[in-house]
């Protein structure tokens, strides 16, 4: 029983639209503050296929797991992708599989800290 209860909701935790609850809260802050205007504007997907033609650049991988990866594609191929990640202790690779990618996006250039 207790087996059935804990599949099913693995399964419902799989199948639940992972970015869901963060676009409500993000459509929830605006009207708050009233300006519809001011939300940002959400950056174009890119299919996974054509991530090969991302290689070096940085982009944000959202996962099943509503997790959210930022780094340079190091690695492409058809059952993976590899990332670049900066670390406070220097550089670290993130290999996410193709069934765990939900979306990738071109990530925004960081902003460099003024002084």
């Amino acid at each position: 029983m207790n087996r059935t209860i804990l599949f099913a909701l693995l399964v419902l935790t799989a199948c639940m639209a992972p970015g869901a609850t963060v676009i409500a809260a993000e459509k929830a802050a605006t009207a708050r503050a009233g300006k519809a205007d001011a939300a940002p504007a959400e950056a174009a997907s890119i299919a996974y296929d054509d991530l090969r033609e991302h290689l070096g650049e940085r982009i944000v991988v959202q996962t099943r797991f509503r997790t959210t990866r930022v780094g340079t594609l190091s690695k492409f191929s058809k059952m993976e992708l590899t990332l670049t990640v900066d670390t406070p202790t220097g550089s670290s690779e993130i290999t996410i599989p193709r069934d765990n990618v939900v979306r990738a996006t071109p990530a925004e250039k960081p902003v460099a800290a003024k002084r």
